[in-house]
């Protein structure tokens, strides 16, 4: 899919906004391992976009890039997940 010449950035209260172009019939039709690296690219894209539009060094946007795909896309959630119906005492 053809990118924008010249994507939209808006910053409002520290956040960025930025428009990442992609197909999404075509993902859809990906396996698991193929969706999760189009995700962390598209995802690159847009950090990258941040990055130059700040100024900001690239280098641990690059490590932690990098560090994805060195674990092999494997997601390691850091907080215990919440019950769904906790058991309520009375």
């Amino acid at each position: 899919m053809k990118e924008a010449p010249n994507p939209n950035l808006i910053v409002e209260g520290g956040f960025c906004d930025i428009e990442i172009l992609y197909n999404v019939s075509e993902f859809f039709k990906l396996d698991d391992k193929k969706k999760k690296e189009g995700i962390l690219d598209k995802l690159k894209q847009g950090i990258d976009r941040v990055v130059e539009l700040n100024n900001w060094d690239r280098t641990p946007f690059d490590d932690a890039y990098n560090g994805v795909i060195e674990a092999g896309y494997h997601t390691n959630y850091v907080w215990k997940k919440t019950k769904e119906k906790p058991k309520l005492k009375l």
